[in-house]
């Protein structure tokens, strides 16, 4: 027999399946997706925004953003379509954060890692005497 966890969007308590949700709300996921898919199909919905998708699916936003960033849907054609970064929460495209936090991140780990040069560098540098 499975393990069993609770369900993270009702949490009910289900065999645990390969997914972090329960077999009723991945149903649920997937009629959402199903609605928010053949939306984004139609030619007339090309410049839809997030918003406008919502009002007519009645899909939470939240959830959108996350088939977004999941990659079950694809945001090339939709000019008018973004989710938020990881780390600022600022309209991105792709990816999981944006560019400023990519360079921010960037420079924070150069830091980081030239701290530890330098200690490494000062504590490998001793000095013995016999007496």
């Amino acid at each position: 027999m499975g393990e069993l966890e609770n369900c993270l969007q009702c949490h009910a308590l289900f065999v645990y399946n390969g997914r972090k949700i329960c077999q009723n709300c991945y149903a649920n996921e997937e009629k959402d997706y199903d609605a928010v898919f053949h939306f984004m199909r139609q030619q007339k919905n090309r410049q839809a925004t997030l918003h406008d998708i919502h009002t007519h699916t009645g899909v939470e936003e939240r959830k959108i953003m996350n088939f977004l960033r999941q990659g079950r849907l694809h945001i090339v054609q939709f000019p008018q379509l973004y989710y938020e970064c990881d780390t600022c929460l600022g309209p991105i495209r792709e990816g999981r954060i944006c560019k400023v936090c990519s360079v921010k991140m960037k420079k924070e780990l150069e830091n980081t890692a030239a701290t530890v040069v330098n200690k490494k560098h000062k504590l490998g540098t001793s000095y013995y005497t016999d007496c």
